[in-house]
């Protein structure tokens, strides 16, 4: 009986979608953790395929403030223990998005 190897399929390179129109209305959008006005669109980080020097998808984004910002990138586990997942945040973004006939 002949074993079957079990590996992986070659990753796919998943190219990056850039939208300015949505990075606006990110900004345009309450903190998702203060409610505050000002913000900063937060590309997602330590998540997906961990290469050094890649930005996640404009897609992937949530309105921070620039202090909350700043504390994300201090610390992404202390800051996601305390505030919840960076995706538990870009999906209630994203949905807010489509639910105003955006997307």
């Amino acid at each position: 009986m002949s074993q079957i190897a079990h590996t992986r399929p070659p990753a796919q390179k998943v190219r990056r979608v850039e939208s300015k129109k949505y990075l606006a209305w990110v900004r345009d959008q309450p903190s998702v953790i203060s409610g505050q006005h000002g913000c900063d669109p937060h590309h997602i980080i330590a998540v997906g395929d961990g290469r050094m020097g890649s930005k996640a998808s404009d897609l992937l984004t949530i309105p921070l403030t620039r202090a909350e910002h700043n504390e994300l990138h201090h610390d992404v586990r202390q800051w996601e223990s305390i505030h919840g997942s960076q995706w538990q945040h870009v999906a209630v973004t994203l949905a807010r998005y489509v639910a105003e006939g955006l997307g």
